[in-house]
């Protein structure tokens, strides 16, 4: 009977218009709702024909001449879409955008999509000539240049010719690819839409779940779904971590925790993903070797948890780094 008195509700759903009453279906609305959500959203054009070089000097900083002279000297090598970070090398990274000449002249913003790295400056013109802009995961949220989960960098084009802006970049704590991606001021404006839309239904689907697994705790008092509770919480904390959202509304002021959380909590949900697994699936009774196999698993994934907290884990001078490196990798 609900189900009958819910589907006439939503069959003889009324929208008035000039004194007209048109009836529509929930589902259409929520449709045409929606496909004009998405065409406002997702539709943010990157600049094409960007070409990225890069340059890191043998003595790990910029030599007497200017970038834009070792620019046209041929010291910076073509590189992809994307640059490569080498952790193991910890002398300064510059790299140099060209913007092509069809691209109209006004405002724009360059987005690098890499939450970790350590430290990011900006110049439009040269060191030189130009004010630095700078971000990255050591300084406190609130000093970027833009608010943004990624560090985002604003400039403007001139009307003709090929212009060239710079980015130094120093990592010391993991490898990286990152992709770097320049959008006029409009279409970047969608594509902060675009993020915040895929990351919002997302982790709504993630608390959606969470609230779930709480009420089977607490109603049903079925106890499994305590590991369940937990695992999905770690996964969210995770994740809050590794897009920077968290960074940005939570713990703002609070950059040392970018490094030992993100790792903390991959770590937690791991382990409570591994309870799950036991709980639920794992019903017959183990024979002996599975217990102990059990057991050392157990250990092992607590110790991973304490490298994890560790904030110098991931530095080139921890003698426990190799060994944190192979079995972090062999248990996840």
């Amino acid at each position: 009977m609900k189900a009958l008195l819910l589907g006439s509700v939503i069959n003889n759903f009324e929208i008035k218009h000039c004194g007209r009453s048109t009836k529509v279906t929930m589902a259409r609305l929520t449709l045409l709702l929606f496909l004009v959500f998405i065409h406002i959203t997702l539709f943010a054009q990157e600049i094409s024909g960007v070409r990225l070089y890069s340059y890191r000097s043998a003595e790990g900083n910029v030599s007497e001449k200017s970038l834009e002279q070792l620019f046209h000297e041929g010291a910076f090598l073509p590189s992809s879409s994307s640059i490569l970070i080498d952790r193991n090398n910890t002398k300064p990274l510059f790299i140099a955008v060209q913007v092509p000449s069809s691209s109209p002249a006004g405002g724009y913003k360059l987005v690098v999509e890499d939450c970790f790295l350590d430290e990011i400056t900006f110049w439009e013109g040269t060191p030189e000539t130009s004010p630095s802009q700078v971000a990255g995961a050591l300084y406190p949220f609130h000093q970027r240049p833009l608010a943004f989960h990624y560090p985002v960098f604003s400039f403007s084009k001139s009307t003709s010719g090929n212009e060239l802006y710079f980015l130094k970049i120093q990592n010391y704590y993991h490898n990286s690819v990152i992709p770097i991606r320049i959008f006029t001021d409009k279409n970047f404006y969608q594509f902060q839409m675009q993020e915040y839309l895929f990351w919002g239904i997302y982790l709504g689907v993630l608390v959606l779940m969470l609230f779930i697994s709480l009420a089977m705790l607490v109603i049903k008092e079925f106890r499994k779904f305590l590991y369940v509770f937990l695992a999905i919480l770690a996964n969210i904390i995770w994740i809050l971590f590794n897009n920077g959202l968290g960074f940005q509304f939570l713990w703002p002021n609070s950059p040392e925790l970018m490094e030992t959380g993100r790792f903390t909590s991959y770590h937690f949900s791991i382990l409570f993903l591994f309870l799950c697994f036991e709980k639920f699936i794992v019903n017959q009774p183990k024979t002996y070797f599975q217990q102990h196999l059990y057991h050392v698993l157990h250990i092992g994934m607590w110790f991973s948890i304490f490298f994890g907290f560790n904030p110098f884990q991931l530095t080139n001078e921890n003698p426990w780094f190799a060994i944190y490196f192979f079995y972090a990798n062999f248990l996840h």
